[in-house]
């Protein structure tokens, strides 16, 4: 159980996450939190390639002003990277990176 969730920006600017990538343990929540004006769709791939993930459990949530929040936690299944993409978006001011490990204080490569 974690004490607070690690809260990542959202917003209008030229890179959209702030910050644009974080380490973290699995099952730790990431908390998006909208500060911009704009609807954003967050999606999670499973590559860098800004394919949206077809897994059925995997992250999609839309930020708007009635939802201004949504929380992702990497799950600890063989993986150690995970992208979350946001408006169809593919370049690199557009995609927010997660380093997950049992401690994130020495990443998995």
């Amino acid at each position: 159980n974690y004490g607070r969730a690690i809260d990542v920006e959202v917003g209008d600017g030229d890179y959209t996450f702030s910050p644009s990538f974080v380490v973290a343990y699995y099952d730790e929540p990431v908390t998006f939190i909208r500060i911009g004006t704009k609807t954003f769709t967050l999606y999670e791939s499973d590559t860098s390639h800004c394919t949206k993930s077809e897994r059925p459990d995997a992250f999609y949530a839309v930020l708007t002003d009635e939802q201004p929040r949504a929380t992702f936690k990497a799950k600890n299944t063989g993986r150690n990277k995970f992208y979350i993409f946001v408006n169809k978006g593919c370049d690199f001011r557009s995609i927010f990176k997660i380093s997950a490990s049992e401690n994130p204080d020495q990443p998995s490569k």
